[in-house]
């Protein structure tokens, strides 16, 4: 006799999976990220050098703002023929910042809440966790899963054309939480790189 309404191993939800998964989000796709840190977490304070490569990976994957990332791209060509890459890396997010926040002060209405707010990054202090579940994958980081049987540190980057198509595979040694501004918050993953190349 099957018991009706009765949650069993056959019935009940996966413990990877969140609630709220299939809700629609708005705003900017980088602070809609589905994840669930577990455990303690812990509060950091990130390295001036690791901050801001923190903070421009996030820029520089933020879809949203691709048209001020080739305007600023544009300016370095034309002031620094010679040092384009380094200069738009370093320069980008004060410039954005600082162009952004003239934007709001002028036309309070064309900034939104989410391109304020990443415009003025995130906090120098940041939360770390050793789990979390992301899009109803478990992570653990290399750490935590040492006196554990299943290993869940590992991540896969299947190459592309830009790579010659080699894929690159890394171990997770830490799980960051940034904090912006209206709550918003952004997930990334710490690693350590394993070079597939070297058959040492």
């Amino acid at each position: 006799m099957y018991l009706k309404d009765i949650e069993t191993s056959f019935s009940r939800a996966d413990s990877n999976i969140d609630a709220d998964e299939e809700e629609t989000l708005d705003g900017f796709r980088i602070f809609n990220q589905k994840c669930r840190p577990l455990g303690i977490a812990s509060n950091v304070q990130l390295e001036d050098k690791l901050f801001r490569a923190t903070s421009w990976y996030v820029l520089n994957i933020c879809a949203e703002i691709g048209p001020y990332i080739e305007e600023h791209y544009e300016k370095c060509k034309v002031q620094n023929p010679n040092c384009i890459d380094r200069t738009h890396q370093t320069e980008f997010p004060t410039w954005f910042k600082q162009h952004i926040q003239e934007q709001r002060r002028e036309h309070t209405l064309d900034v939104s809440a989410n391109l304020y707010a990443l415009a003025c990054g995130p906090d120098l202090w940041v939360v770390t966790y050793a789990a979390c579940i992301i899009n109803g994958k478990r992570f653990h980081t290399k750490q935590r899963e040492l006196c554990r049987r299943t290993q869940n540190s590992g991540v896969l980057v299947t190459g592309d054309e830009a790579t010659n198509n080699v894929d690159f595979y890394d171990v997770i040694n830490n799980i960051v939480e940034l904090s912006y501004m209206e709550w918003h918050r952004v997930y990334l993953f710490e690693y350590d790189w394993f070079d597939v190349g070297d058959r040492k």
